[in-house]
């Protein structure tokens, strides 16, 4: 038996051996095909990584022009506003420069007609100042008159009886 176990033992020995190299040979192959497969994953990931990052500028650049658009067109909105407010303003005091002009044209016209009125007013006054002058000086000089003539008369008799009766 020592020659029987012995090429049993040398049979298990060679199966186990082919059994490994078998398996080292499945794992070999297996080993290769990861590789393989991992290395075509690698290319297909930097592929990948590459059309983002060209994807990525390419979004990159487009928001960078949209801001300079949308900055382009705010200010425009604020230039646009600007003028827009200085052409209303504008309007806004020619109107206003216009009704102070009418009010005082207005203003003008009424002062003119004061002016007139007072002067017609005061030439009617002076008239009939002269004419209330005139009639008081002609009614005073008719009250001396007749003052100077009862004076007169009553002098007379005054200056009649004063000589007849003596003073104390």
């Amino acid at each position: 038996m020592s020659s029987s176990s012995r090429e049993l033992r040398q049979e298990l020995q060679g199966a186990v051996h082919q059994f490994s190299d078998s398996v080292q040979g499945r794992v070999t192959d297996l080993v290769d095909l990861q590789h393989t497969q991992l290395l075509g994953f690698g290319r297909r990931l930097d592929e990948l990584l590459e059309r983002n990052e060209s994807k990525l500028e390419s979004i990159r650049t487009t928001v960078s022009e949209n801001l300079t658009d949308l900055k382009a067109d705010a200010i425009d909105q604020h230039r646009n506003g600007r003028e827009e407010l200085a052409r209303s303003v504008a309007t806004m005091a020619e109107a206003l420069v216009a009704r102070v002009s009418d009010l005082s044209s207005s203003q003008r016209q009424q002062l003119e007609t004061l002016t007139l009125g007072l002067n017609t007013l005061s030439a009617g006054n002076e008239q009939r100042l002269d004419s209330m002058r005139n009639t008081i000086e002609r009614k005073l000089g008719d009250l001396q008159t007749d003052n100077a003539l009862k004076l007169e008369q009553t002098t007379v008799p005054a200056n009649v009886t004063r000589t007849a009766v003596p003073r104390a």
